[in-house]
């Protein structure tokens, strides 16, 4: 008769057997808050070199800023050694550079706007400036869009698209650009740069869609 017992509560399922235990962590799931551990966590994996682990805190990071908990300045700290890995914090194994990971990098940007704030802003702008892959450099200008384009950050992120406007016309990138000032837009006026640079991209070698979004947005800002 024991037996049968034993062989029973084998087959049941264990939340059965520690239901309030399985309750809590299905509900620990549902509304996230990391802890002081978990900060720690984030701060040593996204410096080791190793590129799983450096996901692994992003992913962590996402977490956090998805829930009710606020921003950390350890947690910005992490975003941005991530923003410039590969680009400003490089690694070189016989002169080579092994840990150029520009997916990190993205995921790095799209946070940061999430975090949101003046510093988180600072960083891509940095980023702006030093980044050289344009998927990454997309979803730079998207976070920035999501803080806010002032006036003073006009010329980081023209500069960003002369340099590569010429030579290497991306229509991802243009669009994310042009996203941006129609926010800018609905706001305040543009300055006469970007405004020039806005129909250099009209005239330029991109797809047709990219070139009429442009001319929208100069029949826009022309409006009194």
């Amino acid at each position: 008769m024991y037996r049968k017992i034993a062989v029973c509560l084998f087959f049941l399922p264990l939340a059965s057997l520690f239901p309030q235990e399985f309750d809590d962590e299905r509900s620990g799931e549902l509304s996230y808050s990391p802890n002081y551990v978990d900060v720690i966590l984030i701060r040593e994996q996204s410096r080791t070199p190793d590129r799983n682990v450096k996901m692994s805190a992003l992913t962590l990071i996402e977490k956090t800023l998805n829930g009710e908990y606020g921003g950390d300045a350890e947690i910005l700290s992490a975003l941005e050694f991530l923003s410039f890995e590969g680009v400003i914090n490089k690694e070189r194994l016989n002169g080579v550079l092994v840990n150029n990971y520009p997916d990190v990098r993205l995921r790095a940007a799209k946070s940061l706007g999430n975090f949101g704030g003046p510093d988180a802003k600072r960083i891509l702008l940095q980023s702006l400036r030093s980044e050289t892959e344009t998927m990454v450099l997309t979803q730079t200008v998207r976070a920035l869009s999501m803080i806010g384009v002032a006036e003073e950050d006009e010329p980081v992120l023209n500069g960003m698209m002369r340099r590569f406007d010429t030579r290497y016309p991306d229509n991802a990138l243009a669009i994310a650009f042009l996203d941006a000032y129609q926010g800018v837009m609905e706001q305040r006026r543009i300055s006469l740069a970007t405004r020039e640079l806005i129909l250099r991209i009209s005239q330029a070698k991109y797809r047709s869609s990219v070139k009429k979004k442009a001319k929208e947005l100069l029949r826009l800002n022309s409006r009194p």
